[in-house]
């Protein structure tokens, strides 16, 4: 059955400073998605005993995730090193996940010390910083959005955009040897659309990581390339397992992405 390409999704809007409004909220994670929700924080809980707060981040978090599609992305923050951490629970975990609830793609656990994560010096965290400021709700503990930057459209809410290079080298040189199944192909053309999304978000002074508006939005700006955006968006919620077929593409307008990003980057 082919999923149809519908016009779902939300762009998230800024205030009269123009810092883009987080619209998440722990009331619009509504079923199936709680369930999976409760079972990761509860997850969370046992596993790691110096949590400071979690989040859950994305379509789920406000209320438009798509079965089949969405993935959950979590998100606890620690005290201390999370070196520290046992994190040998987490794959299990995980895999009993998306075998227990089919319906959802993936599960993404990830831990941030809390020290690093407030320190706005600390660049590596930057662009975490960014996406709980923007796309996250606190489901346990003390929220830290309050002691984090607000952030504009534009080259400090990049992120897809400024991998995808290396993105789609990891796969054109994808072993033979080594399956190339259809998760792949969903997860890089989600990479696609998002970066095809960034490179025009500061024009466009919005923000989304939603799949349709980030092809709808880039068409605007680059009408001629609005059919090979489709393609992405064709594949991301219908993925194909043929390696061939997604490597011309990746070859052809992932090369042509990826050098607009680059230009936007001198």
């Amino acid at each position: 059955m082919t999923n149809q390409i519908l016009p779902m999704g939300k762009v998230y809007e800024t205030d009269i400073e123009g810092f883009i409004i987080n619209e998440a909220s722990a009331d619009m994670i509504q079923p199936p998605w709680t369930s999976v929700v409760e079972d990761v924080k509860d997850s969370y809980l046992n596993n790691w005993q110096k949590i400071h707060s979690i989040y859950i981040r994305g379509s789920i978090a406000r209320g438009s995730g798509v079965e089949g599609i969405s993935d959950v992305d979590t998100l606890a923050v620690v005290y201390g090193d999370k070196k520290d951490l046992d994190h040998s629970w987490v794959l299990n975990f995980k895999q009993e996940m998306l075998e227990k609830y089919p319906f959802c793609l993936d599960v993404e656990l990830k831990c941030v010390p809390l020290n690093r994560l407030l320190n706005l010096e600390d660049e590596y965290y930057h662009t975490l910083r960014m996406i709980v400021q923007i796309t996250a709700v606190c489901i346990w503990g003390d929220d830290v959005r309050p002691l984090l930057p607000k952030f504009k459209p534009g080259r400090e809410t990049m992120k897809c955009a400024l991998v995808l290079s290396d993105n789609i080298d990891r796969l054109i040189n994808w072993r033979e040897e080594d399956k190339f199944n259809p998760r792949i192909c969903q997860w890089i053309m989600k990479r696609i659309l998002r970066s095809g999304f960034e490179i025009v978000m500061a024009e466009a002074n919005c923000y989304t990581r939603d799949l349709y508006p980030c092809w709808q939005i880039f068409s605007r700006y680059y009408p001629e390339k609005r059919e090979q955006m489709k393609q992405a968006l064709h594949w991301a919620i219908n993925p194909t397992d043929d390696h061939t077929e997604i490597l011309s593409f990746l070859q052809d307008f992932g090369g042509w992405l990826v050098a607009r990003v680059q230009q936007l980057e001198t």
